[in-house]
């Protein structure tokens, strides 16, 4: 290459990475790889691809787009998008196989509307309030589970402290999971099956390895990164599988006392 500068992606450390992650999970958890933002700017079709390969069925990205994109490139499992597609997109969603999140109850209406089955997952908002129907509104959620082009697959809410080891974030994420599960409780005491759940991100795992859950949603940490330098519950080797090289271009020899 005649660059002059370029980034190297280290497959065989993500290979680690993902192991190391699959290690902490309960044994009927899905790894569910976050690839959103081309996979935190390390490719997300060769990032995806390589994970197809070795066994990884699930990823999450941030918009409909990115979703089109990975199953134009031939990427197969499930393909969960976090963020708001509009309804009138439901074609799109149901054409390529993508699960779309239900940011509220007249989302979830809307989408229903359009006439198409789409897959979904319901998200819960806990306290975090960025999108989400409300956690004390289990009988908005539960109307969800009637509209008949709604494929509920999943149900789920984002930690959104989860990496702060804080007395104040610790007592909030605590709080957010408690309405969760008391959500989820409340959603089968009306008579609604419960789909798939999930509720933690790479912190979430790191800090709160004890919650039972479907799948976990592993991103920063897939790439080898910790957002904070603090101490995580359960501490693991993680390697970050980015290095960015350059080329010396020259080397000059300065006398002291002279400028740069």
């Amino acid at each position: 290459s005649m660059e002059r500068a370029w980034a190297e992606i280290d497959l065989h450390k993500l290979e680690e990475n993902v192991k190391t992650i699959q290690n902490l999970l309960p044994k009927k958890c899905k790894f569910m790889a976050v690839v959103k933002a081309n996979a935190y700017g390390h490719g997300d079709v060769e990032t995806a691809a390589f994970l197809n390969k070795i066994g990884v069925e699930a990823f999450a990205v941030a918009t409909l787009e990115e979703g089109i994109h990975l199953r134009k490139c031939g990427i197969q499992g499930e393909i969960l998008i976090l963020g708001y597609t509009h309804a009138g997109r439901a074609r799109e969603l149901s054409q390529e196989e993508l699960i779309q999140t239900v940011v509220d109850r007249e989302h979830g209406e809307a989408l229903n509307k359009m006439g198409f089955p789409v897959k979904v997952h319901i998200k819960v908002d806990t306290g975090m309030h960025r999108l989400g129907e409300s956690y004390w509104d289990s009988k908005g959620i539960g109307k969800l589970f009637l509209l008949k082009n709604l494929m509920i697959q999943g149900i789920y809410t984002h930690l959104c402290v989860a990496d702060s080891k804080e007395e104040e974030d610790v007592a909030f994420t605590k709080r957010q999971i408690q309405h969760f599960y008391e959500t989820l409780r409340e959603i089968e005491k009306k008579g609604y099956p419960l789909p798939l759940v999930h509720i933690q991100s790479s912190y979430g795992v790191l800090n709160y390895p004890e919650l039972q859950c479907d799948y976990a949603r592993i991103g920063i940490a897939l790439y080898g990164v910790y957002s904070k330098e603090e101490e995580v519950k359960t501490p693991i080797e993680l390697k970050p599988i980015m290095a960015i090289r350059s080329r010396v271009a020259l080397v000059r020899k300065i006398k002291k006392g002279e400028s740069v």
